[in-house]
């Protein structure tokens, strides 16, 4: 074999060599991956403990005092709505009651057109220490057959003539049920501007006096 088979053979086989490893698996042009990179971990957040519920606000009612009584207050509010306010020996005054100011009543309960106010202060001011004691009234009573009656008042006729009274909440109403023409007798307290207040209404003693029982015979002999 001369020179240049020698040759052509050589080339021959490192062309076939070629070949062979660009078909070979792993072998020829690798390619080089990126690493790997673990993503990060995001940390679960703890359990947090349920709120506590809010505590419900104390109802109130704000607005200027247009009349006041030993046990009702009228207050008109700053939208002119009217409120009804019964004060009972449990109510904390914190003010001074007089016509014209503003007051914030607070309360828990309403029964019919009233508000049963548990604490009165002055409006927008922090609430005193010792509860302002509340004027001493003097207590009376009328007697007389009634006339009318509403939920709200009782008009009664006496030797005095035609008197009003105003019902309030906390009124004790020993009679029941209230009708025109019973004779009753009404305890009730005035404040300054003249408006009575029943406390307490109950039946009428009899004007008569009693008629003794007749005597017993003594028993013969």
């Amino acid at each position: 074999m001369n020179y240049l088979d020698r040759r052509f053979l050589r080339r021959f086989a490192l062309a076939a060599a070629a070949t062979l490893i660009a078909m070979t698996p792993g072998w020829g042009a690798q390619t080089t991956e990126p690493p790997t990179t673990s993503e990060p971990q995001v940390q679960a957040p703890a359990p947090q403990e349920p709120a506590p519920p809010a505590q419900p606000a104390v109802p109130q009612v704000t607005g200027t005092v247009v009349r006041f009584a030993n046990t009702e207050i009228d207050l008109k509010t700053k939208d002119g709505k009217e409120e009804k306010v019964a004060i009972n020996e449990g109510t904390k005054m914190l003010v001074e009651l007089a016509k014209g100011i503003e007051v914030t009543v607070e309360y828990h309960r309403k029964v019919g057109g009233f508000i049963i106010a548990e604490r009165i202060l002055a409006a927008g001011a922090a609430p005193a220490t010792e509860p302002v004691p509340a004027p001493v009234l003097k207590t009376s009573t009328a007697t007389g057959d009634i006339l009318s009656v509403t939920d709200a008042s009782l008009v009664l006729r006496t030797k005095e003539g035609d008197i009003t009274f105003f019902l309030a909440p906390s009124t004790e109403i020993l009679v029941k049920p209230l009708a025109p023409g019973l004779r009753v007798t009404v305890e009730y307290r005035e404040d300054k501007e003249q408006t009575k207040v029943a406390i307490r209404v109950i039946p009428a003693k009899s004007d008569e006096p009693e008629t003794p029982p007749p005597a017993t015979p003594p028993p013969g002999d």
